[in-house]
């Protein structure tokens, strides 16, 4: 049964590709996450960026997070804080809940920003609102 799941994963992986190189954003984001994780495919984090970029350029909101999280932990490119901050906000500007929690913890630590708790409490309580738990427990934390 392994095998097949492993053909089955390659074939997903394989059809995912073909859209993601015909400009499908979701798909770009789904490859992307693939090869962050190994996926059905070696772990590569040069090629997760890579996808992840095209999506965010794409404008895809998961894409411009996750590539914001590529910045940030320095995954298939090298760390830039500023640059995570750019692409969380990006991700922000097109409605991503997650986006204003990941967004607020650079404010509170003053990573590619500088340090605003006042500015990090309003991004933490946006995704609390949008129903994000780490974010009610970052505002809990800060004293709302």
């Amino acid at each position: 049964m392994v095998l097949a799941d492993e053909t089955y994963m390659r074939l997903a992986l394989e059809l995912a590709r073909q859209a993601a190189e015909e400009g499908e954003t979701g798909a770009q984001v789904q490859l992307g996450y693939c090869y962050e994780r190994g996926i059905g495919t070696q772990a590569d984090p040069q090629e997760a960026f890579k996808w992840y970029e095209r999506a965010a350029q794409d404008g895809d909101e998961v894409g411009c997070n996750n590539l914001g999280y590529c910045y940030e932990q320095g995954l298939g490119v090298q760390a830039d804080q500023e640059e995570a901050v750019r692409w969380y906000q990006a991700a922000v500007d097109r409605g991503m809940p997650l986006a204003c929690k990941n967004l607020a913890a650079h404010y509170e630590e003053g990573s590619g920003v500088p340090k605003d708790l006042a500015e990090a409490k309003r991004w933490y309580r946006k995704a609390a609102d949008a129903g994000i738990q780490e974010a009610k427990k970052h505002l809990a934390e800060l004293g709302r």
